[in-house]
């Protein structure tokens, strides 16, 4: 890929990165990256290190020091034609500040690319919650462990929500589509207010009002939502259902509710909240079913309630964990 042998097969898996990334990434980009990676080990190696990196950027990515590292990147002036349209001004490195790995946009010898030299990130970490306002107007409420990036805009309002779980709230202009891209799925609305969560495996709309397009190809599918509407895909299995929106949204409220869920899944959702983790050390209690409605971020509620109903008795209650065994 890179016509610099001194950038070597780091400078080769940052600048692939930046390509993948960018919205006008095609199928033969995709195969072309498949055929480089698998070419040499050495080739494995640079683009696990930048993934990883790129996994832990939140952490230090507002840091004034690496902004400023960012900002001297991106100025360097390019000094040879063009090796994709396209591509990244800035390819990423691996580097370690403060003890952590990050994710810096280094200047390699490839043009700018209005795409990734302006794409902006925004996350949040455990029991974390962050409302952001895009430019056109539209708001943007990012749920715990989540993450969004939004690139320069053109004839559509593109949005891509890479992890977690966030809730928008679009404002209308009917000439630049609003789209929300997730874990190969995508969302279209014209002017609506509709919640999106991805997870491995496992992708979710819940549409609040307004009207939303929802295309999942891997079931071959486009489906529309109505107010108060459902969609849960897994694989090619769609499950749509009506009138479960404000369940699905209730953590804009700071509840989670559950009816018949297994106990498992509810800690799960529940530990997202904290850094405070319940833990279930007995199998036969991971499927028990309940039900109940619970306050984000407070796991002694959920931990106290299954005591009173004798469902599980607590065994530890600590600063980092809370666990519980059945009665």
């Amino acid at each position: 890929m890179n016509d610099n042998p001194k950038s070597g097969a780091n400078g080769d898996a940052a600048a692939w990165y930046a390509r993948l990334q960018a919205d006008d990434a095609t199928l033969q980009d995709r195969r072309a990256f498949a055929q480089w990676h698998d070419a040499d080990p050495e080739h494995q190696r640079a683009w696990a290190a930048v993934r990883h990196a790129d996994t832990n950027i939140g952490h230090v990515a507002h840091d004034p020091a690496i902004q400023a590292m960012l900002s001297d990147a991106l100025a360097i002036p390019s000094r040879r034609g063009s090796l994709w349209k396209g591509l990244a001004a800035a390819a990423a490195m691996v580097a370690t500040v403060g003890g952590a790995s990050i994710l810096l946009w280094q200047r390699l010898d490839v043009p700018p690319s209005p795409q990734m030299a302006s794409i902006r990130e925004f996350r949040t970490e455990t029991g974390g919650r962050s409302t952001v306002r895009l430019p056109d107007g539209s708001v943007v409420t990012l749920d715990t462990e989540s993450v969004v990036r939004v690139p320069d805009w053109g004839a559509e309002r593109r949005v891509t929500l890479v992890g977690g779980r966030a809730f928008f709230k679009v404002a209308k202009d009917a000439a630049h589509p609003f789209v929300v891209t997730a874990g190969g799925n995508s969302v279209t609305a014209l002017g609506t207010a509709f919640d999106v969560r991805v997870e491995p495996g496992r992708f979710g709309v819940a549409l609040v009002e307004g009207r939303v397009r929802v295309e999942t190809p891997a079931a071959k599918r486009t489906t529309i939502l109505d107010p108060g509407g459902t969609l849960i895909a897994e694989g090619r299995a769609i499950r749509l259902a009506q009138g479960e929106a404000d369940q699905a949204t209730g953590w804009l409220a700071h509840r989670l509710t559950f009816d018949e869920a297994p106990l498992d899944h509810v800690v799960a959702e529940m530990n997202r909240y904290s850094e405070r983790k319940l833990i279930l050390n007995d199998t036969a209690l991971r499927s028990r079913k309940i039900s109940g409605v619970f306050h984000t971020g407070e796991p002694t509620t959920l931990a106290a309630a299954l005591e009173r109903s004798r469902i599980a008795r607590i065994v530890q209650d600590d600063d980092q964990r809370i666990v519980l065994t059945r009665y």
